[in-house]
């Protein structure tokens, strides 16, 4: 130009924030609202955990269970087998007629007919359990451990209502319950006016050495006041919303309640049951062996025909079998106890 070469540079700087002065506690009370939203999910999942953990523990004794009703069977039908044998030779020898031969062999048969039965229920109880453990369903997961635990500890008379207080699903409920209350306090605050703050910071220059100079620096503050224009009533029915889900949370942990103590009282009337049951069977099965010891021995000194001995020899097999279902299902309810609490 006819003043000669000229050269500028010319830079930019900008930034702005803006902070929301919480005046009526409305991003607090959602800040609460979430954290205490995080902490039922937590719960929750610790309730999943433990239901897990209990049926894996059933499942278990589930399977050891009919292992232990597996080898009973297996021996009852080696005891059967050697009946079988004494009443073949008797026969020979003329002693017993032809029918105590086969009714032998009709209980025989009927013992061997009961263990593919219990085979069946042990791999299907393993099967479950490794699908449990997140592996591919394969047998004798339980041979290490053939005989179920007994006695169990008897439960304490009382048993005190704030051990529920650790249940994780009652914690999950309150603390949902906790969450409602907190939104319903930030939709009542969104109602009233929010106030921000806002700075901004900029700078231009020819020179990138006088970009900071405090010249071309300037800040603006500004108070903003924000009222709540006409919203056709969407803040009313949010916190017309918000009490309704407080309602609903409210009843949901009262019913979670109701329910803890409702299992809690199951499993305690279950477990008193089944511990009579056992006493009942225990002695159902003493009387049985001598009622089957007596019956064979009769019969082998010939005073008596082979029908007391066929069916002692049936209800003692019964007995014992319904003895370790009664074994296994008060580990059950102790496990169901124990969740419960």
């Amino acid at each position: 130009g006819p003043l000669g070469a000229e050269t500028a540079d010319t830079y930019q700087l900008s930034l702005a924030a803006s902070y929301e002065i919480d005046l009526w506690q409305e991003l607090s009370s959602r800040a609460e609202a979430a954290r205490l939203e995080t902490l039922a999910s937590l719960a929750n999942v610790e309730s999943l955990y433990l239901t897990l953990s209990a049926q894996l523990v059933d499942l278990y004794y589930l399977a050891v269970e009919q292992r232990a009703q597996l080898e009973l069977a297996d021996q009852t039908i080696a005891s059967f087998a050697e009946t079988l044998q004494r009443v073949e030779t008797r026969y020979r020898e003329g002693l017993v007629p032809a029918l105590d031969v086969y009714q032998s062999r009709q209980n025989l048969a009927s013992a061997r007919a009961q263990r593919p039965i219990f085979a069946a229920n042990l791999a299907v109880a393993e099967h479950a359990l490794s699908v449990l453990l997140a592996r591919f369903p394969e047998r004798d997961l339980t041979a290490g451990l053939a005989d179920l635990p007994v006695p169990l500890l008897d439960l304490p008379v009382g048993v005190p209502a704030q051990l529920l207080k650790r249940r994780p699903d009652i914690q999950a409920a309150l603390l949902q319950l906790q969450a409602s209350d907190k939104r319903i306090a930030a939709a009542i605050a969104d109602r009233f006016p929010s106030f921000s703050l806002t700075g901004n910071y900029g700078g231009a220059s020819a020179e990138l050495g006088n970009l900071l100079s405090s010249g071309n620096i300037f800040w603006n503050m500004l108070l903003n006041l924000a009222q709540p224009v006409l919203d056709g009533g969407r803040r009313r029915a949010e916190v017309d919303r918000t009490e309704a889900v407080f309602r609903e949370n409210l009843a949901a942990y009262h019913q979670t309640v109701l329910t803890a103590m409702r299992e809690v009282e199951d499993a305690l009337a279950n477990g008193q049951a089944t511990v009579e049951r056992i006493a009942r069977l225990e002695d159902r099965v003493e009387a049985t062996a001598a009622s089957l010891r007596l019956a064979t021995e009769r019969y082998l000194q010939g005073f008596s025909d082979y029908l007391p001995v066929l069916t002692a020899q049936g209800l003692h097999f019964e007995a014992q079998s319904a003895l370790l279902a009664a074994r296994r299902q008060l580990i059950a309810d102790r496990i169901q106890l124990a969740r419960a609490l």
